[in-house]
Parts: C-alpha cells; structure tokens; sequence
C-alpha cells in the first residue's frame, strides 16, 4: 500500500452530497485541476469516477465516462459516496481525487481530497515544497467555500493515518495511539492568517515519502 496524502473535511450539515460538488468544482478549477483527462485520444469531457452505492458492501468499479453521465449520478443521489479524479492543468501533483460522503446516520457531510505519495518519491526539494503548497491551495480554496467547517491534512501510510500535519479551522489536536506522529526534527506550529479571521495551521517542516524511507521539508526556508 502506497502513501497517500489526505485532506479531509467535516461540515456539519443536513444538505446532502448535491449541494457540495459544484462547490468542490469551482474549488478544483479556481486551482487549476479538471474532471476531463489529459488524453488527446479520448473524446473531449471523459473523465474517471467510482461510486458505492447505498448500502452495498464494496465501491463500484472505476468509471470512465464523460461529465454528464457523472452529473447523473451526482443528482440522482442513489449513491452513498462518489470519488471522481481531477487532473492538474499546470503539473504536479498530477491528480487529485476527492470523495464525499454523507452516512445516513450522521447529520455531517465529510469531503476527503487525496493525492498518492507515490508520485512524490522522484520529486527535488523544490518540486515537493510546490506539490505540497497545491495541495495547501487547494484545501484552503474548499474550506472556504465550504465553511464553516474543519479539515485537516496528514499521511495515510500501511493503514496507519498519521497526526494532522495541517489544520484549518480547528487548533492541531495532540497525537494519540491512533493518530501516531511519526518520528523526526523538532517542528515548529506556522500560523498562516486568512481575509475571514480565521486560520490554518502547519506543522513545518512537513513530512513526505521517499524510497529509503522519510524527507523532512520546510514550507517556508
């Protein structure tokens, strides 16, 4: 199993999965990212999408089909949760994937935006500083359309999710059993201040994968 870097949301909210993809939309394509693949022998608009449908047992299969069949799927709210890919129009990361999903036993939406780690290992020093300040972008552009909420940013590696290295709207909880840190440099907490008054945290510097193991770099030497 491959790292993967997660930035997940929790929104306290009755409104269901519809009403947030056209925000998750806007805030991928205000960053630069598309629904449609970078592949000149598809037809224009295909993109890649899985579904789980409601109270099945496994997520669907991976989709590729054009936007208007994901829309479908999207306003039909048949499905419990949807992930769909987003390609970078500008370089790494290369894609994104972002999920939302709303149990029906909750009374909370929660939207998890995903990049694979693997695709970090060949990266410079510079390259990963610019991977890591997109995927900084990219949470703080759906925090705040999608306040308010709280999210936070940590690796997911051999199914053990690390503590939060960033966090929006919320103060970076301690690490526990659950939620290990993992072992490196004495870090610094780097309070980054937004228009609306509140605030995203970073623990700095930010952990990242490579072949022999973990890289620590800093956001902002």
């Amino acid at each position: 199993m491959k790292p993967t870097l997660n930035c997940d949301f929790t929104i306290e909210s009755q409104r269901g999965p519809l009403f947030w993809w056209p925000l998750v939309f806007e805030a991928m394509r205000q960053c630069s990212f598309s629904f449609t693949l970078p592949d000149p022998t598809l037809n224009k608009g295909m993109g890649q999408y899985s579904s789980h449908p409601r109270g099945g047992s496994t997520t669907g299969a991976l989709a590729l089909r054009p936007f208007k069949a994901l829309w479908d799927e999207i306003y039909s709210e048949q499905e419990e949760g949807l992930m769909v890919w987003f390609w970078s129009e500008s370089g790494e990361p290369a894609h994104l994937r972002v999920a939302i999903t709303r149990p029906s036993d909750h009374n909370a939406v929660y939207i998890s935006v995903m990049a694979d780690g693997v695709e970090t290992i060949e990266l410079s020093t510079e390259e990963m500083k610019k991977y890591l300040q997109v995927v900084l972008t990219c949470a703080h552009t759906l925090y705040e359309l999608c306040k308010p909420c709280i999210g936070e940013i940590y690796w997911d590696d051999m199914g053990v999710q690390y503590a939060a290295w960033a966090t929006l709207g919320k103060f970076p909880g301690a690490p526990s059993s659950e939620r290990p840190e993992m072992t490196g440099p004495e870090r610094k907490l780097i309070r980054y201040y937004m228009p609306d008054e509140q605030y995203v945290h970073v623990l700095d510097p930010v952990p990242v994968p490579r072949k022999d193991g973990w890289e620590w770099i800093s956001l902002v030497e």
